[in-house]
């Protein structure tokens, strides 16, 4: 069991969440200046993911729902296969977020304000916020440039 009560080998829904909105393991190593090691044993559940690191990944993943939602409604004409699969996938991620923010129910105050600093630190620092991937972007635009073309 780990910290939370869960199995060996149980991974946290904000791990399939932040892999459908376009986040890697070595994203998320970077953000926390942590091994890409640790982040693949987390994403594994072959060790437990300290509570305020929750919290940050939550977080995270809410932050990458957001984004793809604000892009995903501003986009306009599209193929219609594109729209049903970039649907799909902001769903499930949001559905992954939901999931998360029910199992940080039970974690400690601290380990939440713990969290929400590293959120904030990481949010402000000096990096350009267009760097986060929007998955299908790069799918999306070529598709979009080749239909109008």
């Amino acid at each position: 069991m780990n910290e939370q009560g869960w199995g060996e080998g149980v991974s946290e829904p904000v791990f399939s969440g932040l892999s459908e909105t376009g986040i890697t393991g070595r994203q998320i190593a970077c953000a926390l200046k942590i091994s890409s090691a640790t982040v693949s044993k987390w994403r594994r559940g072959k060790s437990p993911i300290p509570a305020n690191i929750q919290v940050f990944l939550t977080l995270m993943l809410a932050s990458q729902v957001d984004r793809l939602g604000d892009l995903y409604a501003d986009w306009g004409p599209a193929p219609a296969a594109w729209h049903l699969t970039a649907r799909a996938g902001l769903e499930l991620a949001r559905e992954q977020l939901a999931a998360q923010e029910t199992r940080n129910q039970t974690l400690p105050g601290f380990a939440i304000c713990d969290g929400v600093r590293l959120f904030r630190v990481w949010w402000n620092a000096d990096r350009i916020v267009t760097d986060l991937p929007t998955k299908p972007a790069p799918t999306i635009r070529h598709i979009a440039t080749a239909a109008g073309a």
